[in-house]
């Protein structure tokens, strides 16, 4: 797996989106969390699996996601966090390379094969509060967190998702790192809404790191994790 590089040569980095880092390899053990599944939760480790069926049968036309899946994804977080109230920036398609040729009406990203995470919350409030001022404005002085939720299309057999546990990070582990690079996109590239710039990490490699994944993940099952949490006593 690739990890940021905590000290570098100048002459060592390399451009990633608009930030400049150094990546090097370290070999992972990453562990089936099925095997121990109650021991995970948002709580203690910053992920869970959860079992949703979905209304939706196609998650190839980005309309129709929109209309139909957002409100499926407010209940599952609301039903997972007890937040007051949901936000969902954007919903993303991922797949192997050269699967956007197969689905011309929604783009489909590739996978992101290093370890990061989403955001340091800045660029998350941002993103929601653009979306829905109203709703952010009645809870803006509340804590707030981001969370991902990964739900596949079909029955995985290759390329699972992999999550760190959060209790087994430090801050230290954490590069700092600014995208602001949609815009160097060609206009067919670029996501719709265009999110908005802003800061978020690379991961850099240590022994006491426990990744994990879920095997053979289904449709009706969905993992929920936490990218950032405005209250730092939480993972």
């Amino acid at each position: 797996m690739s990890f940021a590089r905590r000290e570098v040569d100048a002459t060592q980095l390399t451009r990633d989106m608009k930030c400049l880092v150094a990546l090097e390899e370290h070999t992972v053990t990453i562990a089936d969390a099925r095997r121990n599944a109650d021991r995970f939760t948002l709580a203690n480790n910053g992920f869970t699996l959860a079992r949703h069926i979905s209304k939706l049968a196609d998650f190839h036309d980005k309309t129709v996601v929109r209309a139909r899946y957002i409100p499926e994804l407010e209940d599952i977080v609301c039903t997972a966090t007890g937040a007051k109230a949901v936000v969902v920036i954007d919903c993303v398609l991922r797949g192997s390379k050269g699967m956007s040729d197969q689905n011309p009406k929604t783009r489909i990203y590739e996978y992101a094969f290093k370890a990061h995470t989403d955001g340091n919350g800045s660029g998350f409030f941002r993103n929601a509060k653009a979306l829905k001022p109203e709703v952010v404005a009645k809870y803006e002085d509340c804590a707030f967190a981001e969370f991902n939720v990964w739900r596949p299309t079909a029955p995985v057999e290759e390329k699972p998702l992999a999550l760190c546990d959060a209790s087994t990070v430090s801050p230290k582990d954490l590069v700092a790192a600014y995208f602001d690079g949609w815009l160097d996109y060609p206009p067919e590239k670029r996501p719709d809404p265009l999110p908005q710039s802003g800061d978020y990490f690379h991961v850099a490699h240590t022994p006491a790191q426990r990744w994990y994944y879920y095997a053979d993940m289904t449709p009706d099952e969905v993992l929920i994790f936490k990218q950032w949490d405005s209250d730092r006593s939480k993972p």
